[in-house]
This record gives C-alpha cells, sequence and structure tokens, in this order.
C-alpha cells in the first residue's frame, strides 16, 4: 500500500475514533494528529480540512468498492450503500447532524442529485428530466436516510431498503392515476384504495 494511503487511512481511523467520544464540532485537527502520531503539516498535505477527510472515508469505504461492482440494479446498489451507513451508524449519525458549507451533509445531497440525473434520464428515455425533479427525488432520498440513521429509527438495512422501495411504488402508482385521468386529478378514494395495502407491507 502506499505511504499517501496509509496516511489517509490512519487519519481516518483516528476520526472515527474521536467522532465515537465527542461531538465533530469539538475534534480539532491537532486531535487527529496527535492520535495517530502526525504532525499538522502532514494533514494539511494531504486534506483542506476535517470535512475534506469524511468525504474521502465515504469515498474510499465505499464508492470505490461500489465502482468496481458495476450495479445492474438500481435498488441493488441503494442496499449496499444502505448497508454501509448502517454497518458505520454510529459514525454517520454524528457526522450527517452537522450541516452548511462543506459538511458531509451537503456533499451527500450533491452526490445523490447526480447520481439521480443519470438513473432518470437512463429511465425516462424521451421525457424531460427537469432540475426540479431531480431536486424532489434526491431530497426525497436524503431526507429519509437522514432521518433513518439520525433519528431513534430502529430498523436494520433491509428493512429501510424494502421500505423506501414501498414508498417509492406507492407514488408510482398515485403517478399513473395523475397521468391517465383527463382531469388530472386523483381521489381520497383513489389513495385510500392503494394506501392501505402499502402501510400492510411496511408492518
Amino acid at each position: 500500500m502506499a505511504d499517501s494511503s496509509i496516511t489517509k487511512r490512519a487519519l481516518a481511523e483516528a476520526l472515527k475514533k474521536l467522532v465515537g467520544e465527542k461531538a465533530f464540532s469539538k475534534i480539532s485537527i491537532g486531535e487527529i494528529c496527535d492520535l495517530c502520531n502526525m504532525n499538522r503539516k502532514s494533514f494539511y498535505y494531504h486534506f483542506r480540512d476535517k470535512y475534506e477527510l469524511v468525504v474521502w472515508i465515504f469515498e474510499n469505504e465505499f464508492l470505490e468498492r461500489a465502482k468496481l461492482a458495476e450495479y445492474g440494479n438500481f435498488w441493488l446498489a441503494v442496499s449496499d450503500l444502505c448497508e454501509y451507513f448502517y454497518k458505520n451508524k454510529s459514525f454517520y449519525k454524528k457526522i450527517l447532524l452537522i450541516d452548511g458549507q462543506n459538511s458531509f451533509t451537503e456533499y451527500f445531497s450533491d452526490f445523490c442529485k447526480s447520481a439521480f440525473v443519470s438513473r432518470m434520464r437512463e429511465r425516462l428515455e424521451g421525457i424531460t428530466v427537469t432540475d426540479m425533479n431531480v431536486k424532489i427525488y434526491s431530497n426525497f432520498f436524503v431526507y429519509s436516510i437522514y432521518c433513518w440513521l439520525t433519528g431513534s429509527d430502529s430498523r436494520s438495512d433491509k428493512e429501510f431498503v424494502r421500505d423506501l422501495k414501498n414508498s417509492v411504488l406507492f407514488g408510482a402508482e398515485l403517478a399513473k392515476i395523475f397521468s391517465a385521468r383527463p382531469d388530472k386529478q386523483i381521489t381520497e378514494e383513489d389513495i385510500d384504495r392503494r394506501i392501505n395495502p402499502f402501510f400492510c407491507k411496511l408492518k
């Protein structure tokens, strides 16, 4: 393994250990370096700040492996992503609570928007996919994961993906009704008829 990778991994492990002990905002670059016997110069040679280190952790631990998988199915990719988050829940539970510029939440939101653009254009060939379409779907996905990891939700990754898939399918059902109606209206009866079976699946 190259020296650069060894250094980055050491810094990553130090940060993950410290996140388990205190709030991310309270962690200094000096503490990260002290924990793995490095100086601040070594840190700044590889990363601008601790936020960039968090992104590197995600990209190195998940994205690099995901690229090799070459998923042929969108839900397989989602399942792997959620499995990764679930295995590292104690870390990402704190990381996702950080918001604002350079935060992982901002990075992950942009990552999902990019992923949804390519996916939606691939599946909806011939249909214009607007920025608002992408924003709505990606925000739904990001917020769902955020609530799952940061709240008191005890569902496993498999249970969460099952419920997420059911939510998407339910939305697709309503969209089909909407597009088929001349008046473009969905009645309460339409929703009730489909929502009861949907919630039965979540039990």
